[in-house]
C-alpha cells in the first residue's frame, strides 16, 4: 500500500472534503495506517453548532453529506487508537471546525477539545428534541421571510436574488420562491449567467442586466460575503434599496453596519494595515493570520525582498486574492525599503492606514558580527523613518516587533518588560536602539506605539540558515549540522502562529506606550537538535549528524523573557507546546523540500553557510 511504498505521512490534510464522504470508518482506518507516530491529521469542515447558533440550514445540500461535531468525532477516532488533540473555530461558511488528530498519547490534548464537547452538550446536540426545535426555527424563518416577500410584491416592488450559490438553492426550493416572486438572480460568475437556478428556474443574469432592471429589494443568498456586498452596494442602499436575508432580517442604509442577523456576523468597518517586512518568516505568518481572521482588513505588505524576504511565502494567499473582483481584494504587495522616506510618506498619504506593524529588520546575529552596517541602517534608521512618518500622518497605532535578545545574557531568573537592556551583539544592539528611539517618540511626540518582544520563533517558511530549518534540511541531505560552542545555550522557543496571535492581541487591545514580552519553552540548542533527530528517525546517533565549531564572540548563554504580563493583561497563552511545535515544523520542512532546496542553492546562502561552518565572522 501507500505506507509501504512511500512511507508514513507526517501531515495528512483534508480541508472541506471530510464532510463530503460517507464512510468514516474507512477514513479513520486509513488515517491510522498512514499517519507517522508523531504525525498530524488536520481537516476543516462545517461545524454542526453553527446550524443552531446562526441558522445556517442552507448549507445542507447535495455534496454535504455530514455536519460534524467534536463529541461524536472523538468517539469515532478512539476506535482506531486516534484522538483529537486540538480544535480551532474558523470563520468560513459561518463557522467551520479545524480539527487536529494524532495517534493516542502522541500529543498534548488542548483544553479547546473539552470546551467544544461541553458546548455541544450544553446545546443538547445529543438529544432528538434539539433537532426538532431547529426544524421549527427554520420553518418560522421561512414563514417570516415569505410573508415579507409577498408583502413587497403586493406593493409592486421589484425583487431579485443576490447571488446564485449552491446553498441558495436550498433556500429557494424550501421557501418555494420562483420567478413569480424573484425576477432574476444576479451573479458575477459568467459560467452561471444565462442559466436557470435548479428547481425554481430563476434566470441568472450579469451586472449590466441587473443595473438596467434595478430591483427595490435583493434577497441575499450569498450571505457569507456580506461585508464585501455591503460595501459594493452602498449606492444601492443609499438610494433606498434593501436587502432581505433568509432569516427574515432586513438591511437598509440606516442599519447596514448594525444588522443583527442570526446567520452572519455584522458588517464591520474596513481597516487598513501596513505590514513592513511581511515577506519574511514571521511577517508572512502574521499577514496570513490577519487575512484569514479579519475579512474587513485590507493588508499592504511592504518588503524590500532581501535575502530572507520571500514573496513565495504568501504566493497561495496572493493567488487567491487576485481571483477576487478588484473591489473585493484585500492584499497588496509593495516592494520597497522602510528607509525610503519618499515612499513611506507617499504610502501613508494615499492609504490612511489604521495600523503600521514593523517586522522589517536584519535579524541574524552571525551576519551582524560580519558586518553591522545593514543592521544599523534597517533596524535603526529605517525605524526612525517609519516613526517620523507615523507621527506626521497621525497613524492611530504603531507596533514594533522587537526581540528578547535586547535583554542580553540572563544568568538567573527572568527578564520582565522593566528589565534593563543589555545587548551583547550588533543585531541585539540595533533592536535595543530602535526600542529606545520608539520610547522617546512615545513620550516626546505622544506617538501611539507598542513594542512586542518575542523569543525564538519556529515554524514553516523560516530562512534555512537559522538553527531549526538548517538542522532539518542538513539532516535530510545527509550533511552535518554545525553547532556553536558546546550547544548548551538556552533559548525560549515559541511557535510562530502563537506569536502572531500575541501580536494581534497587542495590536488591537494593548495599552499605548507599553512593552509586551512573548515567550515560549526553554530548551538548549542541543535539546532542539536531539528532538529533530528523534522525529526524523535517523539511523545513526545524533553525534554522527553534528560537528562543533567555535562559539560566537560574546555569545549569550541564556535568554529568559517573562511573558506573565501579556498573559495576565490580555489573556494570551500559547496553543502549541514545544513537542507539538517542533513536530509540526519538521513535518512541514519534510513536505516542502523544494522550498528550502532552492534557497540553499543560492550563492548568498552558500557564502554565509561557509562562514557558519568555519565560525569565521570577521
Amino acid at each position: 500500500g501507500i505506507a509501504a511504498t512511500s512511507g508514513k505521512a507526517q501531515v495528512i490534510m483534508g480541508n472541506n472534503v471530510v464532510a463530503h464522504i460517507n464512510d468514516y470508518q474507512d477514513l479513520s482506518r486509513a488515517v491510522s495506517t498512514l499517519l507517522a507516530p508523531a504525525g498530524v491529521f488536520v481537516f476543516e469542515a462545517p461545524y454542526l453548532v453553527d446550524m443552531f447558533e446562526r441558522l445556517t440550514f442552507d448549507t445542507i445540500y447535495h455534496e454535504h453529506l455530514n455536519f460534524l461535531a467534536i463529541r461524536p468525532l472523538a468517539r469515532l477516532f478512539e476506535q482506531f487508537n486516534l484522538e483529537i488533540f486540538d480544535v480551532k473555530i474558523v470563520p468560513s461558511q459561518g463557522q467551520s471546525l479545524r480539527v487536529f488528530v494524532g495517534h493516542k498519547g502522541s500529543h498534548v490534548v488542548e483544553k479547546a477539545v473539552h470546551d467544544c464537547i461541553m458546548k455541544e452538550l450544553d446545546l443538547g446536540l445529543n438529544q432528538t428534541s434539539t433537532y426538532e426545535a431547529l426544524a421549527e426555527k427554520i420553518a418560522l424563518a421561512k414563514t417570516k421571510t415569505v410573508h415579507i416577500l409577498q408583502d413587497l410584491k403586493s406593493q409592486n416592488k421589484r425583487i431579485a436574488a443576490y447571488g446564485a450559490p449552491a446553498k441558495g438553492n436550498t433556500v429557494l426550493n424550501y421557501y418555494n420562491l420562483g420567478p413569480d416572486i424573484l425576477d432574476f438572480a444576479l451573479d458575477e460568475l459568467p459560467s452561471k449567467q444565462g442559466l436557470l437556478t435548479p428547481g425554481m428556474h430563476i434566470p441568472v443574469v450579469d451586472r449590466q442586466y441587473a443595473s438596467e432592471h434595478r430591483p427595490d429589494c435583493y434577497f441575499l443568498l450569498a450571505w457569507n460575503y456580506l461585508p464585501i456586498i455591503m460595501e459594493k452596494e452602498k449606492d444601492f442602499l443609499a438610494a433606498g434599496g434593501m436587502f432581505l436575508l433568509p432569516t427574515g432580517d432586513i438591511i437598509t442604509d440606516s442599519n447596514r453596519n448594525h444588522t443583527g442577523s442570526n446567520i452572519i456576523t455584522p458588517n464591520k468597518p474596513q481597516k487598513k494595515i501596513l505590514v513592513a517586512g511581511g515577506a519574511g518568516f514571521i511577517g508572512s505568518h502574521f499577514i496570513r493570520h490577519l487575512y484569514t481572521q479579519y475579512p474587513e482588513y485590507v493588508i499592504h505588505n511592504l518588503d524590500l525582498l532581501t535575502y530572507c524576504g520571500n514573496r513565495d511565502n504568501l504566493a497561495d494567499l496572493e493567488a487567491k486574492d487576485v481571483e477576487l473582483r478588484p473591489e473585493g481584494r484585500r492584499y497588496v504587495f509593495v516592494q520597497g525599503d522602510i528607509c525610503n522616506k519618499e515612499l513611506i510618506d507617499r504610502l501613508l498619504t494615499q492609504e490612511h492606514f489604521d495600523v503600521v506593524v514593523n517586522f522589517a529588520a536584519e535579524s541574524h546575529v552571525d551576519r551582524s558580527l560580519s558586518s553591522a552596517y545593514d543592521f544599523i541602517r534597517t533596524n535603526v534608521v529605517g525605524v526612525h523613518t517609519l516613526l517620523d512618518a507615523c507621527r506626521k500622518h497621525r497613524i492611530p497605532r504603531f507596533v514594533q516587533i522587537s526581540t528578547d535578545e535586547v535583554y542580553g545574557d540572563i544568568d538567573q531568573g527572568f527578564a520582565t518588560e522593566e528589565s534593563s537592556l543589555n545587548p551583547s551583539n550588533p543585531y541585539a544592539a540595533s533592536k535595543a536602539s530602535a526600542d529606545i528611539l520608539i520610547k522617546s517618540y512615545m513620550r516626546s511626540h505622544a506617538l501611539p506605539a507598542v513594542i512586542v518582544r518575542g523569543s525564538n520563533n519556529l515554524g514553516p517558511y523560516q530562512y534555512p540558515e537559522k538553527l531549526i530549518p538548517l538542522a532539518i534540511s542538513n539532516f535530510l541531505e545527509g550533511k552535518k549540522m554545525p553547532v556553536h560552542g558546546d550547544g548548551r545555550h538556552v533559548r525560549s522557543w515559541l511557535y510562530v502562529t502563537d506569536f502572531c496571535r500575541a501580536i494581534d492581541l497587542v495590536m488591537r487591545e494593548g495599552n499605548e506606550s507599553e512593552v509586551y514580552n512573548v515567550s515560549g519553552t526553554q530548551k538548549t540548542n542541543l535539546d532542539v537538535l536531539e528532538r529533530v533527530h528523534q522525529i526524523l528517525q535517523l539511523s545513526q546517533p545524533i553525534d554522527a549528524y553534528k560537528t562543533h565549531t567555535n562559539d560566537r564572540p560574546g555569545a549569550d548563554r541564556r535568554y529568559a523573557p517573562n511573558s506573565e504580563k501579556i498573559q495576565r493583561v490580555l489573556g494570551w497563552k500559547p496553543d502549541y507546546d514545544f513537542d507539538r511545535a517542533i513536530a509540526t515544523t519538521v513535518g512541514w520542512y519534510m513536505q516542502n523540500q523544494s522550498w528550502w532546496q532552492e534557497i540553499k542553492r543560492q550563492q548568498g546562502f552558500l557564502e554565509h553557510y561557509k562562514r557558519q561552518q568555519e565560525a569565521n565572522y570577521y
